[in-house]
């Protein structure tokens, strides 16, 4: 009996009001025309239970953004420095004649 390999790869479309869901399974090395099973699915969230623009969901994805722009801007100042200038940041590593500003 030969091995038959199957492929099924899935697509997933997160919508914020509709989100889409197509499937399909083939045998390995046949074309897409050969295809034995298909189907798709949207499915629509109800508006009377569901909000989908927040205003606290907005503010915190917000603050979380700008929380993580600060700290990659310190990182790459910190490597900027240390390879241009060959000095390692933190206390106590400053040559005093060194002015910090």
């Amino acid at each position: 009996m030969e091995n038959e390999t199957y492929i099924s790869p899935i697509a997933i479309d997160l919508g914020a009001a509709h989100t889409g869901v197509y499937s399909l399974i083939y045998k390995a090395g046949s074309t897409l025309a050969d295809v034995e099973e298909k189907s798709g699915v949207v499915y629509e969230l109800d508006p009377q239970n569901n909000t989908l623009l927040m205003v606290s969901r907005r503010q915190k994805r917000h603050q979380r953004r700008n929380l993580d722009r600060r700290q990659m801007a310190k990182r790459l100042f910190r490597l900027i420095w240390e390879k241009t200038f060959w000095f390692a940041m933190g206390r106590g590593r400053c040559p005093k004649h060194w002015i910090l500003v």
